[in-house]
C-alpha cells in the first residue's frame, strides 16, 4: 500500500455512501490529486482548438482550458478521462456513476469547483501524479457491486 493511502487511513475518516442504488462511494474529505499534464501549456487557444490539440495526440484522454483571463490548454493521458468545471461534488458523482470507465473522481472545491474524473484506483496511479492536503477538497472511489 503506497504512503498516501496509509495517510487517508491514518489521518481521515472515511464513509460509504450510496449515491444510487448501483454504486457507493468511499469519500476522503480535504485531500486532493494533482494530475500532471504531458505537454507543455499553451495559452490563448479557445475550447475546440485545445480539443483539436487533444485529438491530434494519441496520448491525450482530455483537454483542460482554464478559464480567463489564463486561457491555457493542457493535455492528460490516462488514468485521466474526464474533466468538468463550475461542477459541485454531487454533480461530479452523478457523472461519474453514469461513465462505466469511472473508478475514482477527485472533486476540487472551494473556489475552484473542477471535477476529475479517472480509470484505475489509486494503487495503480503513475508517476508524475501527486496527493496533496486541502480544505474543501474530496476524493471518491467508486465501489460497484
Amino acid at each position: 500500500m503506497n504512503n498516501f493511502l496509509c495517510s487517508i487511513l491514518l489521518f481521515s475518516v472515511s464513509v460509504i455512501i450510496r449515491i444510487d442504488a448501483q454504486c457507493d462511494y468511499t469519500y476522503t474529505n480535504d485531500r486532493y490529486i494533482s494530475p500532471s499534464s504531458f505537454e507543455p501549456s499553451i495559452g490563448d487557444l479557445d475550447q475546440s482548438e485545445c480539443d483539436q490539440r487533444c485529438n491530434n495526440n494519441s496520448r491525450c484522454t482530455i483537454a483542460l482550458l482554464t478559464p480567463s483571463p489564463f486561457n491555457r490548454c493542457y493535455l492528460y493521458e490516462a488514468p485521466l478521462i474526464f474533466i468538468s468545471q463550475d461542477t459541485d461534488l454531487t454533480q461530479c458523482a452523478e457523472t461519474c456513476t453514469s461513465m462505466n470507465q469511472c473508478v475514482l473522481l477527485n472533486h476540487w472545491g472551494r473556489n475552484v469547483q473542477r471535477c476529475y474524473i479517472y480509470n484505475d484506483t489509486l494503487d495503480n496511479f503513475p508517476s508524475g501524479y501527486y496527493f496533496n492536503v486541502r480544505a474543501g477538497d474530496t476524493i471518491a472511489e467508486k465501489v460497484c457491486p
